[in-house]
């Protein structure tokens, strides 16, 4: 009979506690460090505890940095295997730690002051992967990954409060007709709007780097040697570092800028690499693809047989008119 009590209390249980294990209340204290020379201390600032689970962020306590810029939680309970991070906003920024377990008596929360002054902004490695080529839809895919480096000691903060309007935001450089946006979740979480070149956002760019990534379509056209496409775009800042990686295929893969493709591995595949370095501002950089798929072959201009088609066509429209002629006979 125990047993069997035992048995239904544990299926009364939610499943939560059934599976997880709670560690005892454990201290989480924060120190925050200001890392722009020479900048005033970070005091009385709102904090907030959160606890990490799976990609998302659960709060569970609250303070402000005293007048030492520290708070401490004396006794924070949860899951054992749980991670915590501690947040703060400082002039418009949102800043947080990296994850820690309990009991962590003394994490690091580093802020910056904020600046809309983007000299100090230049792009590390701009990735660029032709994913697919679509036949059906005459349609490339491709995804683009852009590291961005700030080599100043404060925060870039994008905006268009400033004497600049929309240049003050933080710009991309996107082919013409490119369509289907797709940001990756740093780049969603921030307003994105469409600029004449490209895309800009207000994502602040703290000390460091800060790597993005994002996707999108350009549809292609046709020529005589079949599908054609012109991957033209700006670079908005200094580039170290340009790569288009594609896979190997039927068609061609040039770049008047970059030079001449070469092969390379990543992991335990082979790529086509076009690359080039030392970029100023604003280049332009075409990558150009050839002998494309088309999705209706027999229109082709190089086909014989629609070139027939074509011929008999204009012939049987300068005939019809001198057959007519010849059946009404001659004016009078």
């Amino acid at each position: 009979m125990r047993v069997v009590c035992a048995v239904l209390l544990l299926l009364l249980l939610p499943v939560g506690a059934r599976s997880t294990a709670y560690a005892a209340p454990g201290g989480l204290g924060v120190r925050l460090i200001n890392g722009t020379p020479g900048a005033a201390g970070t005091v009385d600032l709102p904090l907030t505890v959160y606890q990490v689970d799976g990609t998302t962020l659960q709060p569970v306590a609250a303070g402000r940095s005293d007048t030492q810029s520290a708070f401490e939680w004396a006794a924070l309970s949860g899951p054992v295997d749980a991670r915590y991070v501690i947040s703060t906003t400082y002039q418009g920024v949102a800043y947080r730690t990296d994850p820690a377990t309990l009991p962590a008596p003394a994490v690091t929360l580093r802020v910056y002051e904020a600046t809309d002054d983007d000299t100090a902004i230049r792009i590390a490695t701009a990735g660029q992967v032709i994913v697919s080529v679509d036949a059906d839809r005459q349609q490339i895919t491709v995804l683009e990954t852009i590291t961005l480096r700030n080599s100043g000691p404060r925060t870039f903060r994008p905006s268009t409060a400033g004497p600049r309007g929309p240049m003050g935001l933080l710009r991309f450089g996107l082919p013409g007709g490119a369509g289907n946006l797709t940001p990756d979740s740093r780049l969603a979480g921030q307003s994105v709007i469409q600029v004449n070149t490209g895309f800009a956002t207000d994502l602040p760019l703290p000390p460091g780097d800060t790597t993005v990534g994002y996707r999108y379509d350009v549809a292609y056209g046709a020529l005589e040697e079949g599908g054609y496409a012109a991957l033209t775009k700006t670079l908005p800042y200094t580039v170290d570092q340009v790569r288009v990686l594609a896979p190997p295929a039927a068609y061609t893969l040039r770049s008047p800028q970059l030079g001449a493709a070469t092969t390379t591995t990543v992991g335990s595949r082979t790529y086509r690499l076009l690359q080039g370095t030392d970029l100023p501002p604003h280049s332009e950089v075409t990558v150009e693809l050839r002998n494309l798929p088309l999705n209706q072959p027999l229109l082709r201009p190089s086909n014989p047989w629609l070139q027939g088609i074509v011929g008999l066509l204009l012939l049987g429209a300068v005939s019809l008119p001198l057959g007519y002629r010849r059946r009404r006979g001659p004016a009078l």
